[in-house]
């Protein structure tokens, strides 16, 4: 379809912005990268809706003892680690993840 007027209908239909995101608790830091997506996974087990999975989605991680953020300037910080969404496509595409695999 390049070159053609319908190019860009896939990227205008389906096409939407986050933001990954770690930013420090104790001090001003924050590393952040924005990406485009098609689709959104979201983890639906133990929750009642898609509203209720998407929440669970956008909560951030909290990275703290063991797993502390390690900065290049500052060392190992305490950090909160996640996503926002910037922006939603006209048609937004839901992988819904069902199961989870169990390693033991």
């Amino acid at each position: 379809m390049q070159g053609t007027p319908q190019e860009a209908c896939i990227r205008t239909l389906f096409e939407g912005g986050t933001k990954q995101y770690v930013k420090c608790i104790n001090i001003e830091h924050e590393s952040a990268k924005v990406e485009n997506f098609y689709d959104i996974s979201v983890c639906v087990k133990g929750c009642r809706n898609v509203e209720e999975a998407l929440a669970q989605n956008i909560k951030p991680e909290r990275l703290e003892g063991n797993n502390q953020y390690s900065t290049d300037h500052f060392g190992l910080k305490d950090a909160d680690m996640g996503t926002m969404y910037l922006s939603f496509p006209p048609v937004l595409m839901l992988h819904l993840k069902r199961f989870q695999f169990d390693f033991e």
